[in-house]
């Protein structure tokens, strides 16, 4: 990944995340993807209520599945990441186990894992059996850090990947907007750079009222650029790992303009900062 990066200006090294043309099904979201210009992408498997995209569930409707799946063979596209997965103080390891199925029959690479239980020691078991579930499917685990959650730091989530024992199939995925929401920046990641396995690139300003940061990060980020992020000092402190445009924009959903120009927009504007 580090070759792509300063070799090229291409946007290929990038995925494409499913936020960004949220009003898409994963099956639109492929072929979005390819017009757009992207080998890779990251899809929800089933939708999410209240971030304004269409009612889809992977999962159950197997139809749709098999569709997704042939388009992503058929458009040379392959998936880096899986949503959503959430322990919280309600789920059992094995509540996910159709999930991952279907993850895994989508041939993603990793699973995106959110953490929003309250108990440490329920939250270490839960997550190492969640883990060895997924490794079962043959995924590998990337943990997320938000502020919103149990895991609100890059050091909590790293301390949490280390504590599971299973190097390069369980990581942290590194989204730059909860970096620097959780009060971090580009000089907090060094100590953790080899736990790191995913990266979601965005950009915004360095602050934002706490009341507004929940629809900032569902709804309306900046493109790589527009924002005061220091990005391009956070991907030379990084290892080689993948990486994503994940850059809602509600606003240009109402103006009505192409998913396939706001995707190109943010795989060019990411790709710039590079060059």
């Amino acid at each position: 990944m580090r070759s792509e990066r300063t070799s090229q200006a291409s946007f290929e090294a990038f995925a494409l995340d499913h936020l960004t043309v949220i009003e898409a099904t994963p099956l639109v979201l492929a072929e979005t993807a390819a017009r757009a210009g992207f080998r890779r992408l990251c899809t929800f498997v089933r939708s999410i209520d209240g971030l304004g995209g269409p009612s889809f569930d992977l999962t159950r409707d197997g139809g749709a599945r098999a569709a997704t799946r042939a388009a992503l063979d058929r458009l040379g596209l392959s998936v880096d990441v899986a949503y959503p997965f959430t322990i919280s103080d309600r789920t059992r390891p094995g509540d996910f186990e159709a999930d991952l199925a279907c993850a895994a029959e989508l041939g993603a690479r990793f699973v995106n894992l959110l953490v929003f239980a309250r108990d440490s020691g329920r939250i270490q078991d839960e997550t190492a059996r969640f883990c060895e579930r997924a490794g079962c499917h043959g995924l590998g685990v990337a943990i997320e850090m938000v502020p919103a959650s149990t895991v609100r730091t890059l050091a909590q989530a790293a301390a949490l990947v280390r504590s599971l024992g299973s190097p390069g199939n369980v990581g942290v995925n590194l989204d730059v907007l909860h970096l620097y929401r959780s009060g971090d920046d580009p000089r907090a990641v060094t100590p953790y750079r080899d736990d790191i396995v995913y990266l979601q690139i965005c950009d915004g300003p360095l602050d934002l009222p706490v009341e507004g940061r929940r629809a900032e990060a569902s709804l309306q980020r900046r493109l790589p650029g527009r924002g005061d992020f220091a990005l391009r000092e956070l991907l030379e402190s990084l290892p080689l790992v993948p990486a994503s445009v994940e850059i809602p924009d509600a606003a240009a959903m109402r103006a009505g303009r192409d998913p396939v120009q706001r995707a190109r927009a943010a795989g060019e504007a990411a790709s710039a900062i590079l060059g």
